[in-house]
């Protein structure tokens, strides 16, 4: 994530079609990156991420769930927001994210 976008790397594009269906309602710009990776010191396969572009979301993610990987955090807001807001984020977290460390 940066100032103005943010990407979501996932190979099953399926899984970004209520992410699209979203942007799209919000007119929100984005792109989708695929890449094939051919490289005999690499593996084989299929590269593919959906790039975000709108400041505003990106300030309102950096202030609720910090930036980089060593600087996340889940913002009070969150944790102490109604059940159904809660479970809507965690979804969303783990989905994105694909591992749960505790």
């Amino acid at each position: 994530m940066s100032k103005t976008q943010l990407s979501i790397a996932n190979n099953d594009l399926e899984y970004f079609t209520p992410i699209l269906e979203l942007c799209k309602e919000w007119n929100i710009t984005t792109k989708l990156y695929k890449k094939e990776i051919n490289d005999d010191s690499r593996i084989n396969g299929t590269s593919q991420d959906l790039r975000i572009y709108n400041t505003i979301l990106c300030r309102i993610l950096e202030n609720l769930c910090g930036k980089l990987s060593h600087n996340k955090f889940v913002s009070d807001k969150i944790i102490f927001s109604n059940k159904e807001c809660l479970l809507g984020f965690l979804d969303a977290y783990i989905g994105g994210d694909g591992s749960i460390s505790l």
